[in-house]
């Protein structure tokens, strides 16, 4: 699978996160914020296929770390990606 292509699908898979994370936050957590949203999303993506798009395995609370930190990065690079794309990207480049 090239570079481009796994981008895409961990894009994607991000999106499919975030739309799942959207819904439970308004469900279960009744709109309240959640501290530990990345630890929500590391499961999310590993119970979802992330293994099948990445070289290495890894462990939800390294990723779930990972997470944090490119969340932060994000916010301040003015990125004009979109965060699915930009963390799809940071994925590839330090997991593949």
């Amino acid at each position: 699978m090239g570079r481009k292509d796994r981008i895409h699908l961990l894009a994607e898979l991000f999106h499919q996160a975030d739309t799942a994370y959207t819904n439970y936050e308004q469900k279960v957590l009744k709109g309240n914020w959640d501290i530990q949203w990345p630890e929500w999303y590391a499961d999310y993506l590993i119970g979802h296929g992330l293994d099948m798009l990445v070289e290495d395995r890894i462990a939800a609370d390294l990723l779930a770390g990972f997470l944090l930190r490119s969340k932060a990065e994000f916010r301040t690079c003015n990125s004009k990606l979109s965060w699915e794309e930009f963390a799809a990207n940071r994925i590839v480049e330090m997991l593949v």
